[in-house]
């Protein structure tokens, strides 16, 4: 038997009802009945037949298990065939039904409460509209929220390495949401993003604040390395903001590198000089390194 006629023939798991939108709480755990429907939807998709698209499940019966698709982490690309992920965010994105904004909301506000990596999250691009862009932008106050819940004021980073890595969570859920919303130009979340920065180097920013700002900073950048230019003058407001953010990026540039104009590259470059001089006796580097100053060299308070 051929492995489209296979696939034509496999149906999905029959429990009851499939997984509720409230295992969306819970993104760190991950259901068996979720994921056996969300294996069955890929292998439809991975074994459609030569003729044409895969034999889906009808809308009415594909919205319900949303939740499933959503909490399901994103597989490795096939060279086969198209991410199943996002062949089925798309297609819940026409089904007005399936309400996939709002899911994707209390996905969003799942990571956040339980400050685990969104690396679901990141899927979300293959739905991007209208609808889900407003979500977006509506969470970026909620993740703001949740590092200040994280970082009361008057608090300093976590040392210990679980709490360091809640942290990391909380930042890259910000930095995921705003590069998305950055990537598709969307002016409002973009407008929201800046004004979290702003408030990230007003004079006085606690230490939530500045995570933020962070975090957003990164987002515009990597989502839109057009907006560098205008998000380096931003910054340059709170250097000790303007070196982690240097920083980060020097780790992960994203696009950005490959799309700064001659012109910016030579910006950048004095902006670094500016932040790490030459030494003739060591050679220039990032804090922390053998030849570079660190913010605690320059009195500079972390961000």
């Amino acid at each position: 038997m051929g492995a489209a006629r296979r696939g034509s023939r496999l149906a999905l798991p029959a429990p009851r009802q499939p997984p509720g939108p409230d295992i969306l709480d819970t993104p760190d755990r991950l259901p068996l009945p979720a994921q056996a429907g969300y294996l069955a939807l890929a292998f439809l998709i991975r074994h459609q037949p030569p003729s044409g698209a895969p034999q889906l499940p009808a809308d009415a019966v594909l919205d319900r298990w949303a939740p499933s698709v959503l909490v399901t982490a994103a597989g490795a690309d096939s060279p086969q065939g198209p991410d199943p992920r996002q062949v089925l965010l798309a297609r819940l994105t026409g089904s007005a039904s399936a309400g996939l904004p709002d899911l994707a909301g209390r996905l969003i506000k799942g990571h956040l409460s339980t400050r685990t990596w969104p690396h679901r999250l990141e899927s979300l691009d293959a739905a991007f509209n209208s609808q889900l862009a407003a979500t977006l932008t509506r969470c970026l106050d909620s993740a703001a929220a949740a590092l200040a819940g994280f970082l009361p004021p008057g608090s300093t980073p976590p040392g210990q390495q679980v709490l360091a890595q809640q942290l990391d969570s909380l930042r890259r859920t910000l930095t995921v949401l705003v590069a998305m919303l950055a990537r598709h130009g969307h002016g409002p979340g973009i407008t929201a993003a800046q004004a979290i920065i702003s408030s990230a180097t007003a004079p006085g920013a606690g230490e939530a604040a500045l995570q933020a700002g962070r975090a957003a900073a990164i987002g515009l950048a990597t989502g839109d390395p057009g907006q560098w230019s205008e998000l380096a003058g931003q910054l340059d407001a709170a250097p000790g903001l303007l070196r982690e953010v240097l920083c980060d990026l020097a780790r992960d540039p994203g696009p950005l590198m490959d799309r700064l104009s001659e012109d910016e590259l030579g910006e950048l470059w004095e902006l670094l000089a500016r932040h790490w001089p030459y030494q003739a006796a060591a050679p220039p580097g990032p804090p922390g390194s053998s030849g570079g100053t660190s913010r605690h060299d320059t009195g500079e308070t972390a961000s």
